[in-house]
């Protein structure tokens, strides 16, 4: 494609932004880094006061040419995935795969939302199912976070049984946007 990975994020954050502009407004103005247009008219919208939900799709490619980790070749991998936006970002859906020339390897599949949105420390909860490809063999992740543009979390992995922790993981994660002032 010749854009760089981070350069693509941020045209593919901008274009969702542009959608919903266009989506809220019968004249959209937007001016971004990427996208600047205003006066024009843009038509069909969902009606007043209602948003609709985007789905985005992505895949990865992993293990291309064949590398090698403690002597055991890893096999080509595919991983489609795709998540399912709800309440105005709030809720998401998500599912994926990994899948080789053997076959499927596993499923997983999440649901998160944040509830408080508008509070000082917002809550964020995960829970995702990992199984295998025969969907016989499962794993839960749980997660709770606490914070918006920068937040703590914890998160547990157990068996599919959930009759212990296999893992206990805490983190801490910023998403805060840092951008150059425009010239004006």
């Amino acid at each position: 494609m010749g854009v760089p990975h981070r350069r693509r994020a941020k045209i593919a954050d901008e274009a969702l932004a542009v959608i919903r502009a266009c989506w809220e407004s019968e004249v959209p103005e937007f001016h971004g880094e990427v996208f600047d247009f205003a006066d024009f008219h843009f038509a069909p919208r969902p009606h007043a006061g209602r948003s609709l939900p985007i789905l985005i799709g992505g895949a990865a490619i992993q293990h291309i040419g064949g590398p090698h980790v403690r002597d055991s070749t890893l096999r080509v991998t595919y991983v489609p995935g795709a998540t399912l936006l709800l309440g105005h970002q709030r809720v998401g859906l998500s599912a994926l795969s990994q899948l080789t020339s053997d076959g499927a390897e596993g499923y997983a599949f999440g649901a998160r939302g944040t509830l408080g949105a508008g509070w000082k420390l917002p809550v964020g909860l995960l829970a995702r199912l990992d199984t295998d490809g025969s969907l016989r063999r499962t794993g839960f992740v749980f997660g709770v976070s606490l914070g918006g543009e920068d937040a703590a979390g914890l998160v547990a992995t157990t068996p599919g049984d959930v009759s212990s922790i296999d893992a206990l993981s805490l983190y801490g994660v910023s998403t805060r946007r840092f951008a150059r002032p425009r010239p004006h």
